[in-house]
């Protein structure tokens, strides 16, 4: 009876190994599906059941309860984050770079938006063009600088300032249908020769 017994036993032992190198080797064969997306999986870096390492270091890592999805490279640092219908680019030190040397960058959006603690800096080595139903600037100071400044409007062109001053080096010239010159006080013309008419 005794002998028996202990038959049994040893039969379940070898079948219970069995199915735990069974389901080992099907959660291995799944594991180059997701290597082979990610990157080869790296032998030497352990990974946490959450986490793929590459052999460079690079991890991929879920975190808990699938909230989100975040790619750190070897030092730890934050690269790429999915979480819910966001991706985040972005390093937490460095440069981040879009490059297509022959080709174009395209953000593409219902809304887009550019914002900078620092400086904002916009270079264009032909054309830089701006269109829009409506443009609004709203600035501290504003200076421009250009050769040639060339502005044509269909309908009205309306200035108000506190005061307006105009400093032109050679000729200073207006001409129209009708002109309207008034002032609430005095009117100064200053000259070597006044010619009317």
């Amino acid at each position: 009876m005794e002998s028996s017994t202990r038959a049994a036993v040893s039969r379940d032992d070898a079948e219970n190994d069995a199915g735990d190198a069974s389901v080992g080797a099907k959660a291995r064969s799944r594991l180059p599906e997701r290597a082979h997306e990610m990157g080869r999986v790296s032998s030497a870096s352990p990974a946490t059941p959450h986490e793929l390492v590459a052999d460079g270091g690079m991890r991929v890592r879920l975190l808990e309860g699938g909230a989100a999805l975040e790619v750190r490279d070897a030092e730890g640092r934050l690269r790429v984050r999915f979480e819910g219908n966001t991706m985040v680019l972005g390093p937490e030190t460095g440069d981040l770079v879009l490059a297509a040397p022959k080709g174009r960058v395209i953000l593409r959006g219902q809304d887009v938006a550019l914002e900078a603690t620092r400086d904002t800096a916009l270079t264009a080595g032909r054309a830089l063009r701006v269109r829009g139903g409506r443009i609004e600037l709203d600035a501290e100071q504003l200076f421009e600088r250009t050769r040639d400044c060339i502005r044509e409007a269909k309908g009205l062109v309306l200035s108000r300032a506190g005061a307006m001053r105009t400093i032109v080096r050679e000729r200073l010239s207006f001409r129209s249908r009708r002109t309207d010159l008034r002032s609430e006080k005095d009117t100064e013309i200053d000259g070597r020769r006044v010619l009317l008419g």
